[in-house]
């Protein structure tokens, strides 16, 4: 298991320094704008990475915040509170680290990329996490237009876990087309992949 885990952590680190290299000559920005979104460092997972996700997703179920249970807050650990740091631990559970502490991504750790906008649910994979008005979601599964996903804070002020959530892919690229209504930005919402 920590074999799995140092070589997704080696590929995501691997990723951020050739993004770094192709940014210095082609000039590709490192966090992707509304308008660009970013293609460097996004890898293309496969099912033998899909099956790994899940198999983590499953042990985090179980070890750490199984269904119905309650998130403990740990911004020194996951950068956030809430919907927004269960989503930040688990894919430092997963991936070795998260995207970002800002709720508004103004600023994306290496080895991820972060899309904003509507079309970024074009280029969604599971184990990427969703943010949109004032809400965080890690999606787990993906099955044709049906986007499953866990979280926390659902009803808001009670963070409480559960998994297994669904949304269809058009309303769930609705919300992300919106702009956030928290972290006093007036970006829209974004998808983080690693």
């Amino acid at each position: 298991m920590l074999h799995h885990t140092s070589t997704i952590r080696r590929i995501c680190a691997l990723l951020a320094v050739l993004a770094i290299t192709l940014s210095v000559f082609t000039v590709i920005p490192l966090t992707a704008s509304a308008a660009e979104p970013a293609s460097s460092g996004v890898q293309s997972r496969t099912v033998m990475d899909n099956a790994y996700i899940s198999k983590k997703i499953a042990e985090f179920k179980s070890n750490r915040y199984p269904h119905n249970s309650t998130y403990r807050d740990d911004p020194n650990n996951t950068g956030g509170y809430e919907c927004f740091g269960f989503a930040n631990e688990i894919a430092k559970y997963i991936f070795g680290s998260y995207p970002t502490y800002y709720m508004s991504a103004a600023y994306v750790y290496p080895g991820w990329t972060v899309e904003y906008g509507g079309s970024a649910i074009d280029h969604l994979q599971e184990g990427d996490i969703v943010r949109y008005w004032y809400h965080s979601i890690f999606i787990t599964k993906i099955d044709g237009d049906t986007i499953t996903y866990c979280q926390a804070n659902v009803p808001s002020g009670t963070n409480r876990v559960t998994y297994g959530n669904t949304i269809t892919r058009k309303e769930l690229k609705s919300r992300v087309s919106q702009q956030l209504t928290s972290g006093g930005t007036t970006k829209t919402g974004w998808v983080a992949h690693c």
